[in-house]
């Protein structure tokens, strides 16, 4: 009897030490990154036009916040949210300056220098979203920001690739601690969120007294210098794939027309591949095209939506697009957003940029993007100056 006396006194005096060292850890590791992290400076986003490299969905929930916080404190100012994926990121563009929505600012500085500081644009996207991933960001801001400029991208439209892949980011709207509704989880295959969202609440909790959670993703980022993800896979790519030398464009930023024969190929067998398709109703990404405008609607937000230009040029010599399909196709996507009254833009078939402006089929190189800002701002500046805040 006093021996299982003694083993419970011991085992609660371990129970006891190993609780207070957690605790005494918890303390320290918070203590260490209240110190040596620091603060992020509100320059990262008003200035660069575009989150940072292989750390896009690690900041864009502090991005947010950021755009959340200013729209609050601005008055009198039109505030413009471009929403898209890698061509309005700018994944070949080094100068952020050039990207669609940097270009978009310069361009209304040129014509209306003294309204200038009236304007605040941002760029809202990331590699790879489809619009699902699109309607939960928007979902997230739509109080935030006066006009939308939805970028579309033609391909993703393709019910093979969206078969596979109904959102990009699945852990994007807990990331936001936006809702998943029960009938957006049947088109993505998710489940919805609980009718007491108790994880919202306890998450704010832990970030607001927590500072190693709060900064947990931004810490890994920074010791990586990307995505941990995405560098253990280039680790992979690396060492197990052994890709060859000419296979590795990420770091090329050529005009695809001085890129070699056999750079050239690499690329139009990948946009080959999800080039070719018919788009119905019954089509994810237009399903959450009809959310995004019936968000927009509900709202009374305005809204331009435009697909990304692509490289006619290369497209035509290669036979990469039927374009009898393309116009069916596009006229499907057009026909949702023209009956809502938003803009819709495609200069694919009407004023294509020139190939020179290419890296790929569908990424602008530095002066594709500051043509095509330019041009966008153009035919929209109208729309949006009308608009009073």
């Amino acid at each position: 009897m006093q021996d299982n006396t003694s083993k419970s006194r011991l085992n609660g005096i371990r129970f006891l030490r190993q609780f207070f060292f957690f605790l005494f850890f918890l303390v320290y590791m918070d203590i260490l990154v209240i110190t040596y992290v620091p603060p992020l400076d509100d320059s990262l986003f008003d200035n660069n036009y575009r989150l940072p490299s292989g750390q896009e969905l690690v900041m864009l929930p502090f991005y947010l916040e950021h755009i959340k916080a200013v729209s609050k404190n601005i008055h009198e100012s039109k505030t413009i949210a471009f929403i898209g994926a890698s061509p309005t990121y700018g994944i070949k563009i080094k100068k952020s300056e050039n990207t669609y929505p940097y270009a978009y600012k310069k361009a209304f500085n040129k014509i209306s220098p003294s309204n200038s500081r009236n304007l605040v644009v941002y760029n809202i996207s990331a590699n790879g979203f489809l619009l699902s991933d699109q309607y939960y960001i928007l979902k997230k801001i739509i109080f935030d920001a006066d006009i939308f400029f939805i970028q579309l991208n033609y391909h993703t439209f393709n019910p093979a690739t969206l078969n596979s892949t109904k959102i990009r980011y699945p852990e994007l709207p807990e990331k936001l601690q936006v809702s998943v509704s029960s009938d957006e989880a049947k088109l993505l295959d998710k489940r919805p969120t609980p009718f007491l969202a108790t994880n919202f609440y306890i998450q704010n909790i832990l970030k607001k007294y927590w500072a190693f959670y709060r900064e947990k993703d931004r810490l890994a980022s920074t010791i990586f210098n990307e995505n941990p993800e995405l560098y253990f896979y280039h680790l992979y790519e690396k060492y197990f794939l052994k890709a060859k030398a000419g296979e590795q464009l990420d770091k090329i930023f050529t005009p695809f027309i001085e890129l070699t024969p056999a750079q050239q190929m690499i690329i139009v067998k990948r946009y080959n591949k999800i080039s070719h398709f018919k788009i119905n109703d019954s089509n994810s990404e237009i399903s959450f095209l009809n959310k995004i405008l019936e968000l927009l609607k509900n709202n009374k937000k305005k809204a331009a939506f435009f697909l990304a230009p692509v490289n006619v040029g290369a497209i035509n010599d290669f036979e990469l697009i039927d374009w009898n399909e393309y116009k069916q196709n596009v006229s499907v996507i057009s026909e949702h957003i023209k009956k809502d009254s938003f803009l819709f833009l495609d200069y694919n078939r009407t004023q294509p940029l020139p190939e020179e402006y290419f890296f790929d089929i569908s990424h602008t190189l530095d002066n594709g993007g500051e043509y095509f800002g330019d041009i966008l701002f153009k035919d929209t500046k109208d729309y949006v100056l009308s608009f009073t805040p």
